[in-house]
């Protein structure tokens, strides 16, 4: 149940965190911090790159073998209302 009493006391404990967002945002980052967060940010980018890769090659994958993989009879196939 949602009461005003309730309601106030959230918003008068998120009220702290709101007032530091700015503070925190000015605040600037020191060249170590920012040189390990670069590195990281340069393997997150190949990472992203190379799981587009993959999933492109799996694409390819998928496509040459449903073209070359053959057809199954139906008595194999099970269907949802045959269970």
């Amino acid at each position: 149940m949602i009461s005003r009493r309730n309601h106030f006391r959230r918003i008068v404990g998120a009220a702290p965190a709101l007032i530091l967002l700015p503070a925190l945002a000015a605040t600037p980052v020191t060249s170590a911090e920012s040189h390990e967060l670069l590195a990281l940010g340069a393997e997150l980018e190949a990472a992203a790159l190379r799981l587009a890769d993959a999933k492109q090659a799996k694409a390819e994958a998928r496509a040459r073998c449903e073209v070359i993989a053959p057809s199954l009879p139906d008595e194999l196939i099970l269907r949802r209302d045959e269970k």
